[in-house]
């Protein structure tokens, strides 16, 4: 709609103000007359509808949401408008992720881990500087119900980047996974899984909770073992964990054990239980790589 010079401020308010007196009918109380649906948005901007959605998704524009719909205040909007132009700087991905993983809104969560992804992040970092590091973000701790949700959905966004992972070609060995008994917490054992499939490795992942005779049978069920891998991510479970270490040590001496998680500080920790190593968890493919090599060079031939 062309419009004469210096008249845009007032036809943009025209069609925002009547929008607003329209929404303002049969609509819940926290919408005002600055309350802006997306089409709106979208005119305002000069943008596609779905370009507008994409932004109040992504979280680059504060949104309500009443039912179905979406609502933008006009204040936020004339202020993302004056924003300048995006320059090449790096996104907060994490940041950008907090928001839907605390709502449990997954279709938004995946859209921010999808264009991360496109943009250039690796499939490592992806799980550790942006899932990971958003669920870090989160407030509240364990008992809080956003944590919670946060959680659950980043658990789900795991499952759903496990599908970009090949699973053809010859793999490196294989790797045990587990948590001690005790340890409920189960999103760190699935981004490492994730971490090391992609890798180039067979993973064993028993989960959460695992007793040391399910990871003493888990290796010695194939003819490849390259360690266990073992995460602890609450301190109360440090003990459990340090009689797993023994009880697959007792029987399995040749194994590597590595420990990692929150719960596992330092290397010197680790070797307190008796663990061959501990992987802050970026370089722990490079640790299970070299551990393959040494056990392809020292294993006898047939």
């Amino acid at each position: 709609m062309a419009t004469r010079p210096g008249s845009q401020d007032t036809a943009v308010r025209q069609i925002t103000d009547a929008g607003a007196r329209h929404m303002a009918i049969g609509t819940a109380s926290n919408v005002t007359e600055d309350s802006l649906n997306l089409k709106q948005v979208a005119r305002l901007l000069g943008v596609h509808y779905m370009t507008a959605y994409r932004y109040v998704r992504h979280g680059r524009l504060p949104a309500h949401q009443v039912g179905s719909s979406w609502f933008v205040d006009r204040r936020d909007v004339e202020e993302f408008r004056s924003e300048p132009a995006p320059t090449t700087e790096p996104v907060d991905w994490s940041s950008r992720l907090v928001a839907p993983l605390a709502a449990g809104d997954e279709v938004a969560a995946w859209a921010v881990v999808r264009d991360a992804r496109n943009g250039g992040i690796g499939f490592d970092e992806v799980h550790l500087d942006v899932v990971a590091r958003a669920v870090g973000s989160v407030p509240g701790g364990d008992t809080a119900m956003e944590h919670r949700l946060a959680v659950t959905t980043a658990g789900r966004l795991v499952a759903r980047l496990g599908g970009e992972i090949p699973h053809r070609g010859r793999k490196l060995g294989t790797v045990v996974l587990a948590s001690p008994p005790g340890e409920h917490h189960g999103l760190a054992l699935s981004i490492v899984s994730n971490i090391v499939r992609h890798g180039g490795f067979r993973v064993l992942e028993l989960g959460t909770d695992s007793a040391p005779r399910d990871v003493v049978a888990a290796v010695e069920s194939v003819d490849d073992p390259v360690a266990v891998c073992v995460s602890v991510t609450t301190s109360d479970c440090w003990r459990s964990a340090a009689e797993l270490v023994a009880a697959v040590r007792a029987v399995l001496a040749d194994v590597p054990i590595l420990l990692g998680g929150q719960a596992v500080a330092s290397p010197e920790v680790a070797a307190v239980t008796g663990a061959t190593g501990w992987s802050a968890g970026p370089d722990l493919v490079v640790t299970l790589k070299e551990l393959a090599r040494r056990r392809k060079v020292e294993r006898p031939r047939s």
